[in-house]
């Protein structure tokens, strides 16, 4: 019973941070292109991701 819970709490966190992963995946991978996901650090000090073209 432990695992199942463990699991879905892995699950749910996992698909939190699904779609960050994603743009961090596609930023790093689009290197040569024209889209390029870059961190910008707001006021606050967390991190916006900025697209820029």
């Amino acid at each position: 019973m432990a695992k199942a819970i463990n699991l879905s709490f892995f699950l749910s966190f996992f698909l939190s941070f699904f779609p960050f992963f994603l743009l961090l995946e596609k930023r790093l991978s689009s290197r040569g292109k024209t889209i390029a996901y870059q961190p910008r650090y707001n006021d606050v000090g967390s991190i916006e991701l900025q697209r820029e073209l």
